[in-house]
């Protein structure tokens, strides 16, 4: 009863920005898609952050600009409405943005060229 997701991803980077934008896909929906099945028939919900420089590094003293995290996510929660959102789910994708943004940070930090 496991459903097998992978992960659509692109990903860019230049000299004012890196970007990653990605959507999990149950492997079912990837073949479709891939062996000529038709993607309007395929729920895709892109997310992903964007990395900018803090300023631009001629303006500080050291060269250290520090860098600005974006972090964009679509989400389904069927248990809201316009007018009401449960505290679970706001907890939730508060833990959900939260996580992300650390492990950026941590990945960002670290020495590994993965």
């Amino acid at each position: 009863n496991q459903v097998a997701i992978l992960h659509l991803q692109e990903s860019y980077t230049t000299e004012t920005v890196s970007y990653v934008v990605y959507t999990p896909m149950d492997v079912f929906a990837m073949s479709t898609i891939l062996n000529g099945g038709n993607p309007d028939n395929v729920g895709i919900l892109p997310s992903g952050f964007a990395i900018f420089p803090g300023r631009a590094p001629r303006h500080t003293q050291n060269g250290d600009c520090g860098s600005i995290l974006t972090i964009g996510f679509h989400i389904i929660d069927n248990s809201s409405s316009e007018e009401y959102m449960p505290i679970q789910s706001i907890e939730t994708i508060r833990k959900i943005i939260e996580t992300t943004a650390t492990l950026i940070k941590i990945d960002v930090q670290s020495d590994d060229p993965r």
